[in-house]
């Protein structure tokens, strides 16, 4: 079932995965001994749990809080003026944030429409790149070679959309971009950084939301970096890593306007960026690194899986509140359906027409015209 506290819980759990992801992807040591596969893996297992807010009563044990949430509780229902209470009038500046912050991200959206029909029309014809993706078999794809364009990046979500710059490179360099670019497409960043955009629109509040949806996009680079180096040799590593500067430093010089990140499924190069300087050189250690310890990538994986079994086992509520009111009407509470059991070891669970509901941490005054069964030892 699911309650006001579950639901309390699962934003909680939500916002710690985003910080552990947060905190050790700029782990270069960890990255380069664990790779991606787990943060990945919780960061999605971490928004299932935000979508899955239940508690399953056999199963979730209840944690009592005597001071924090009860207050917590007293607060929220306090009213500021007949029959307006403060959580009603939280709600409503909820609602008020997001409808703006949603609003402000059509306002980009439309702004980098505009700015991709310019790369669009302002294109040259580079039968190079198209010839070279055709060599590495790249399907459902279109290239547009624009000197509109700051660094590599590619978008869409049925059929990608490669844009890069307009330069004179080797084939082994076009390859190496395109390898990058077309992973990303393969991987479905474009979904990943649309769920949250949209995340970031409903938890407008959440600072942990707002600063792992601006990191997202390094995790997304990283975990490209080692699907593409898996098929590269140590020279065509060092090729690699020679197209990235490249392609940073022309980004850097020329000026060149260009799709921001979050709205495509990647830039080959994050310019402008936070801490942008270390990032890169993270990149550079990672693709030159080896591939790590299997054993411990198969570990991390475990653990966050246990982890993330584990988080349906518990959920804190306020001392003395009984969950049921929070799903159930009162006019249900019946003594022709319903009986308490005092169990042999001080427990009181509540049954309805002979099944178990859930664990209660003592009778309250709602249920005290229950029938109420004692078990002996």
């Amino acid at each position: 079932m699911i309650t006001g506290y579950s639901l309390i819980i699962a934003i909680l759990l939500f916002n710690l995965a985003l910080a552990a992801i947060a905190l050790l992807q700029k782990r270069t040591w960890y990255l380069a001994r664990f790779g991606t596969s787990a943060l990945v893996l919780l960061m999605f297992l971490g928004a299932v749990r935000l979508f899955l807010p239940i508690s399953i009563p056999p199963v979730t044990n209840a944690i009592q809080s005597f001071v924090f949430l009860p207050r917590v509780v007293a607060i929220l229902r306090m009213e500021l003026m007949p029959g307006v209470e403060v959580q009603a009038v939280l709600l409503a500046l909820w609602g008020i944030g997001s409808a703006t912050v949603f609003l402000r991200l059509m306002l980009t959206f439309r702004r980098l429409r505009k700015l991709k029909e310019l790369y669009d029309t302002k294109c040259s014809d580079n039968s190079h790149a198209v010839q070279t993706a055709e060599k590495l078999g790249l399907k459902h794809y279109k290239i547009v070679v624009s000197p509109y364009v700051g660094a590599p990046f590619v978008t869409g979500v049925f059929r990608a959309l490669i844009y890069l710059p307009e330069l004179d490179l080797p084939d082994s360099e076009f390859e190496m971009i395109l390898r990058h670019e077309y992973q990303h497409f393969k991987q479905c960043d474009f979904l990943v950084k649309g769920f949250y955009n949209m995340l970031s629109i409903v938890f407008w509040w959440n600072p942990f939301v707002h600063y792992f949806h601006r990191n997202l996009d390094r995790l997304l680079e990283v975990r490209c970096d080692a699907a593409v180096k898996k098929l590269l040799t140590n020279d065509e590593k060092a090729t690699y890593i020679g197209v990235l500067y490249r392609i940073m430093r022309h980004a850097e010089l020329n000026g060149i306007t260009n799709l921001p990140a979050k709205s495509s499924s990647s830039a080959f190069v994050l310019s402008g960026e936070a801490d942008y300087e270390n990032f890169v050189e993270q990149r550079f250690r990672l693709i030159a690194s080896g591939k790590g310890s299997a054993k411990m990538q198969i570990i991390s994986i475990a653990l966050v899986m246990t982890v993330f079994s584990g988080s349906f086992l518990f959920v804190v509520q306020p001392h003395g509140e009984p969950p049921s009111a929070e799903v159930a009407d009162a006019s249900r509470i019946s003594p022709e359906v319903q009986h308490i059991v005092i169990t042999a070891d001080g427990r009181y669970e509540l049954f309805e027409n002979g099944e178990f509901v859930i664990e209660l941490p003592e009778i309250p005054e709602i249920f005290a015209d229950l029938p109420v069964i004692v078990k002996e030892r």
